[in-house]
């Protein structure tokens, strides 16, 4: 099977988390769908080999790990070392389990990953924990405000969790589509009620992106909201953020603000009925 990808690198990209690993009916759909324009993105899994008997390293919430888990078929056409040689370079006597980096093929039985690097293998943490997908962004993402992702998922304190979601909205538009590429981030989210009210609650760190989401592109009321007034969390429905972000990728913020006021203008005309954004 030919790689869609040139080979590339051994260096770490930039990446963020998608559905754990032990969901399938979240995690199959989410691979298929990932792209770079017309060509699949590249992707990082944990992968129980060797081949022919590969599959993807699922473990519950419980710490169990699930031998009969997700079967993959990994083509190594394009890595200067085969996938038999790297498994048999982990520790004697350990789960074959490693990081692959790849490209997804959904239309194989069972589906391919195309390996394109060999990370290494899981440390002894990692494999008695659940993990998730990752996706790799851009080369040119702007590295702190993925580190600040990273840590919406870390056991932090409230604290660390608060400044980074302040670090993600000062990132602006930069932020933008690295929170959409975040929406099925499946890592669990710290609860923090002294935070900034609804938008600090949330079972996921998926679910905390779409909060940070909103409150990114909602611009202010063009008028003084009067004494008392509160907007809620959510004045804009949007339909699907990455279309929002494909339709809206060239322009500025202000520029996305200046679009979207009409619209924070007919939620309080009406009431607080959210309005729709296509």
């Amino acid at each position: 099977m030919s790689n869609q990808h040139p080979k590339q690198a051994a260096e770490d990209l930039p990446f963020v988390h998608g559905p754990a690993i032990a969901d399938p009916e979240r995690l199959l759909p989410w691979l298929a769908a990932q792209h770079d324009g017309e060509r699949p993105a590249l992707v990082q899994l944990p992968v129980r080999g060797p081949d022919p008997r590969a599959e993807l390293h699922v473990v519950q919430a419980g710490g169990d790990a699930e031998r009969a888990a997700i079967a993959v078929r990994l083509d190594d056409a394009a890595l200067g070392l085969a996938l038999a040689d790297r498994w048999k370079m982990l520790p004697s006597g350990s789960d074959p389990v490693a990081w692959l980096e790849g490209t997804w093929a959904p239309e194989t039985t069972p589906p391919t990953l195309c390996v394109t690097r060999w990370i290494g293998g899981l440390s002894s943490a990692e494999r008695a924990a659940p993990q998730f997908a990752r996706r790799v962004v851009t080369a040119d993402a702007d590295r702190a405000l993925v580190a600040a992702l990273t840590s919406l998922g870390d056991h932090g304190s409230p604290a660390a969790h608060r400044r980074a979601e302040h670090d993600l909205l000062a990132g602006g538009i930069a932020a933008l589509p690295l929170l959409v590429l975040s929406l099925d981030d499946g890592r669990a989210a710290v609860r923090d009620d002294a935070g900034a009210g609804p938008h600090a609650i949330a079972a996921t760190v998926g679910e905390r992106c779409e909060a940070l989401l909103h409150r990114l592109v909602t611009p202010l009321p063009r008028e003084l909201v009067g004494r008392g007034e509160v907007l809620g969390a959510r004045v804009l429905e949007v339909r699907d953020w990455g279309e929002f972000w494909r339709r809206r990728s060239a322009r500025t913020l202000a520029e996305i603000h200046a679009e979207l006021a009409p619209l924070v203008d007919a939620y309080r005309a009406q009431h607080g009925t959210p309005q729709r954004v296509d």
